[in-house]
C-alpha cells in the first residue's frame, strides 16, 4: 500500500478525500462518544500523518463534539468523514468505510474497550487497549 494513494467520498460525493501510503495505525474504537456520532457499535478508522492527505469539496465541516475532539462530516449529506483529537495534533483519522477500498483498512487493534458493548465480540489476534495505546504505556 504504500505509494498508494488511497481514495474515498461521502455518500452524496460532495466531498471527496485522498489519504497517500499507508496509514500511521487502524483500529476499532469503541468508545460511548463514537458509537454516538456513528450510531454504530463501533467505528473503524485509519489515521493518516495530515501532510499525507486532501479533503476537497465546499461541503466539508467539522464540529467539536467534545473537549479537543472536532468531526468532520458533510454538511449536504451527512456522512461521517473524519474525527481530529488534540491528543494527535498532527493525523486525521478518517473513517474506514468512506474509502473505495476500505477492506484494505483492517484494524490493527480496538481502542476504548472499557466502553465495549457487552455483545460486541473482538477479534483475539488484534491487541485490544482499555484506552489507547498510548496511555497504557504511561
Amino acid at each position: 500500500m504504500a505509494n498508494h494513494t488511497h481514495k474515498g467520498a461521502c455518500m452524496c460525493g460532495a466531498v471527496q478525500i485522498e489519504a497517500k501510503g499507508d496509514p500511521v495505525w487502524t483500529a476499532t474504537c469503541h468508545c460511548a462518544d463514537c458509537r454516538h456520532a456513528t450510531g454504530a457499535a463501533m467505528a473503524g478508522f485509519a489515521g493518516y500523518e495530515t501532510e499525507n492527505v486532501k479533503i476537497e469539496g465546499g461541503d466539508f465541516c467539522e464540529f467539536e463534539s467534545s473537549t479537543n475532539t472536532r468531526r468532520g462530516f458533510c454538511g449536504k449529506c451527512g456522512t461521517r468523514l473524519t474525527c481530529r483529537m488534540e491528543s494527535y495534533p498532527t493525523q486525521t483519522h478518517f473513517h474506514v468505510g468512506i474509502f473505495e477500498d476500505a477492506d484494505v483498512f483492517a484494524p490493527m487493534g480496538n481502542v476504548y474497550v472499557k466502553d465495549k458493548l457487552k455483545w460486541v465480540h473482538l477479534e483475539e489476534n488484534i491487541p485490544s487497549f482499555q484506552t489507547t495505546p498510548n496511555a497504557e504505556k504511561n
